[in-house]
Order: structure tokens, then sequence, then C-alpha cells
């Protein structure tokens, strides 16, 4: 998880993208073993978009050839707020993870979006997040017929992971499997 509490100047941003890529890549890719990924999770703010956007570029660049990026969204940045669609990140970052979990005040209208339009990745295919905690955001997509959209699921627990959770998890992904396949 990246937090950027506040930018440095214009003119000083890139030395702290360059530094935090190489923090990245020190405390992940090298000496690591096997590596199958990188996630970055960063909640930019509407005014550190475009650093986050030269961050993913610089990592990209350095990371090695073949590593898959992923990078975790907002929610609201795979509804009506497309900027990251508009970031030229196809090529750069191949997973696109929404977390719909924990999403605020704007809750019940992006509920209402979800069940209406699900989600769309800026690139790429779509991945999406959920706690077991708050499964209803998924749930909507999976009652809306927006299930489909899904290339993969990544499912967080904030309790100890036990076999009835894991069940649970598993009984909710497979209603979405079965409402697509038409069962």
């Amino acid at each position: 998880r990246i937090d950027v509490r506040s930018l440095p100047a214009q003119n000083k941003q890139g030395a702290l993208v360059e530094s935090l890529v190489e923090r990245i890549l020190s405390s992940t890719v090298r000496g690591r073993g096997v590596l199958t990924g990188l996630q970055i999770d960063y909640d930019a703010t509407l005014d550190q978009r475009q650093f986050y956007i030269n961050l993913l570029d610089c990592l990209r660049k350095r990371m090695p050839r073949g590593l898959p990026l992923s990078i975790t969204t907002l929610a609201s940045w795979c509804m009506a707020d497309q900027w990251l669609s508009q970031a030229h990140l196809d090529g750069k970052v191949d997973f696109f993870v929404p977390m719909l979990f924990t999403m605020g005040g704007g809750r019940q209208s992006a509920l209402r979006y979800l069940k209406a339009h699900g989600l769309k990745a800026p690139a790429g295919p779509l991945c999406v997040g959920f706690s077991l905690d708050d499964p209803e955001p998924l749930q909507v997509m999976i009652k809306g017929g927006k299930f489909s959209q899904v290339a993969c699921v990544y499912i967080f627990c904030s309790k100890p992971w036990t076999q009835n959770r894991v069940t649970s998890a598993l009984n909710i992904l497979a209603e979405g499997k079965n409402r697509d396949s038409g069962h």
C-alpha cells in the first residue's frame, strides 16, 4: 500500500516517483525468489492522479518483463469516474481490481450503478475485490446479471479464515456462476 499524504512541488515529484519505485522493487522483486505478480494499492486523490500515472509508468518500465502488474482501485474509478480509462494505462497495468467494500457515503448510489451497469475495467480483464464482511456489492452485481464481466475475484476477510468462511465465499461465487450460466 502506498500512502502519500501530500505531494512535493511539481519539480520534485520525479524524485519521489523514482524513490518509491526503487523501494517497491527492492522490497518485492529483487532477491525474493519466484514472484508471480505485483499489485499496487494507492487511493490517489484527485490532485494525485497524474503523480500516480507517472508512478505506474516508471514502475512498469523498471519491472521485469512479463511480470504482471495489477492495481486496486476505488469502485468509483470503474463506474462513472473513468479517469483511469483516459490515463493510457493499457499495456502498463495488466489488471484493475476495484474494491467493492467500505464504499463510504456514496454507497447506495454505487449499489444502484452496479446493479444497472456493473463495472468497466479501464483496460484488460476486470477483477474485483470484495469482503466477506460486506458481500452486498458483489451480490448486487450477481443479481443484476453483471457477474459475467468479472475475470477474477479477490476475497478479503477481516477475521481469520475458517472452513465456514471459505464455504460462504465459495457459495457467493457459485451463485454468480450459476446465474451467469442460466441455472
